[in-house]
């Protein structure tokens, strides 16, 4: 078997989660306080109105908690949103009834609200477990109450900026990742409008299946929340009020608490973190910086024009490796159809054709598709390639229907491309990438880490515009290396569900 097909990484993070029990002691809080010291500290901007949107009661605390007390503390008005009830905590106890359950849980958001110095959290009631399923109806109710938020004393409702806490979109609970998709394709909707949005993302439970090793979770793109002893009891506080939840409950009960003790502590003692989340067709302050122009076409003609193989694809160790990394990561040994934007001179063309029956390739510079055209003509003539197996075309991508790549490819690799598209383009070229590919492809995207024309930050936090596609979620990623960063994503329904799941925390 080969890269992920050999069972190297799990699939995803929800089975990342499956397969850590709470029973488990998950990752020591001391390793995530470690990681988190030295991040930037959170703020919040003083303009902003605050929303928490989150799946379950106990969420809006476990999650920010510490960083709502500090926002209530400066007089800032924070409202919690609760998608579901949580009435399934305690599916295990054939004693407890949901619908009386549900109400307990809310009682108790209701008293924590009161510790933490917020309004009474507005609860949408959609079923607990299911939430997936509901996604296009969570996604209208939570726009309808941004837009209800009324404007301040110098700006119109449409514009008060508004800052959306939610939980991070890989925590591996599927209502967690659920209301993460809808928060994010509700901000991008209120952005369309015209109304600024800050999205902020935290984890819950990758804190206890993750590490800062294993490197789901972002850690190094992240903003810590405020350790102070005040802030802290103030969490503690508004947690206990959770009693369902961190006892033994219904009173008698012989099942241990739905949340054991070392799992409390590690969410009440690791620091908050925050990973900004860019919204389009904006951004979110903290995700990019520099100039929003990039190198265009004009530029890769340049290069071209300077030399046939500007990269050294053919010659260079380290693009070999690069190429073989790419190859290993792929999760199937056998793809139908492969779509290769910017496919240079195709070197990595040609490899990726010993995966797939049919690849089509892209290059938008006249000379790098005769080059690729001339290498694939060549294996075909020797019997490496059969006649029909690969088409190298002069084209580029970009938000036109007709230029978002082949319908139904089940394979898109994007290697470092991605910061030449233009950047208020690039999340709708994502979108529509993801929209033409078949049902369960895998895309591949493999960029230069370093800084390059409109990202300072390195090639590779085109990435991040990746992660924000509710299409897309991630199925592996590799940054053991300094001067790339490696992604496998599967495409996917935003609104498809992951199925039952049996005993999840809620």
């Amino acid at each position: 078997m080969n890269g992920l097909a050999a069972g190297r990484h799990p699939t995803s993070s929800t089975e990342s989660f499956a397969r850590a029990p709470l029973e488990d002691p998950g990752t020591a809080p001391e390793v995530w306080l470690s990681a988190a010291r030295d991040l930037p500290e959170i703020r919040v901007d003083d303009t902003h109105r605050v929303v928490i949107l989150v799946a379950h009661p106990d969420d809006e605390v476990l999650g920010p908690g510490a960083l709502v007390a500090d926002l209530v503390r400066q007089g800032r008005a924070v409202q919690p949103i609760i998608v579901s009830d949580g009435d399934k905590s305690h599916a295990h106890d054939p004693t407890v009834h949901a619908a009386h359950l549900g109400e307990i849980r809310r009682e108790e958001s209701r008293a924590a609200a009161g510790a933490l110095g917020t309004p009474t959290p507005t609860f949408l009631g959609y079923p607990d477990g299911e939430l997936a399923a509901h996604q296009e109806a969570i996604i209208d109710n939570v726009k309808g109450i941004l837009n209800a938020i009324p404007g301040d004393s110098q700006l119109t409702e449409t514009t008060t900026p508004v800052t959306l806490l939610t939980h991070w979109q890989s925590d591996g609970h599927p209502d967690h990742e659920a209301v993460s998709r809808a928060a994010r394709l509700a901000a991008a909707d209120l952005r369309a409008r015209g109304r600024p949005v800050h999205l902020l993302e935290f984890p819950i439970w990758a804190l206890h299946w993750d590490s800062p090793r294993q490197g789901w979770f972002p850690v190094h793109r992240a903003f810590r929340g405020s350790m102070s002893p005040p802030l802290q009891s103030a969490k503690r506080e508004a947690a206990a009020c959770f009693t369902s939840q961190i006892t033994r409950w219904p009173e008698g009960s012989t099942h241990q608490p739905v949340m054991p003790a070392h799992v409390m502590e590690r969410l009440l003692s690791v620091p908050e973190m925050f990973v900004p989340i860019a919204v389009p067709p904006g951004t979110v302050p903290g995700c990019h910086d520099g100039d929003e122009d990039v190198d265009g076409l004009d530029h890769l003609r340049g290069l071209y024009d300077a030399s046939r193989d500007p990269w050294e694809m053919e010659t260079s160790v380290y693009e070999e490796k690069k190429r073989a990394a790419t190859l290993t990561s792929l999760p199937r040994r056998r793809y139908s159809l492969c779509f290769e934007p910017g496919c240079s001179i195709g070197v990595l063309t040609a490899d990726l054709a010993q995966r797939a029956d049919r690849v089509i390739g892209w290059e938008p510079v006249e000379s790098a598709v005769r080059t690729a055209q001339g290498r694939i003509r060549s294996l075909v003539r020797d019997g490496t390639l059969s006649a029909d197996q690969v088409k190298i075309e002069q084209r580029a991508l970009s938000i036109e229907e007709d230029e978002l790549g082949p319908e139904g490819s089940d394979l898109l690799v994007i290697s470092e491309v991605l910061y030449f598209l233009p950047r208020a383009e690039l999340a709708e070229i994502i979108s529509g990438l993801c929209a033409r590919a078949a049902a369960g492809a895998h895309l591949v995207a493999v960029h230069w880490r370093h800084p390059v024309t409109g990202w300072s930050g390195g090639g590779s936090d085109t990435h991040e515009v990746l992660m924000t596609e509710p299409q897309l979620r991630r199925l592996h990623r590799d940054a053991s290396h300094r001067d790339y960063l490696l992604e496998v994503f599967e495409v996917r329904s935003p609104t498809r569900s992951e199925g039952p799941q049996a005993a999840l925390p809620a």
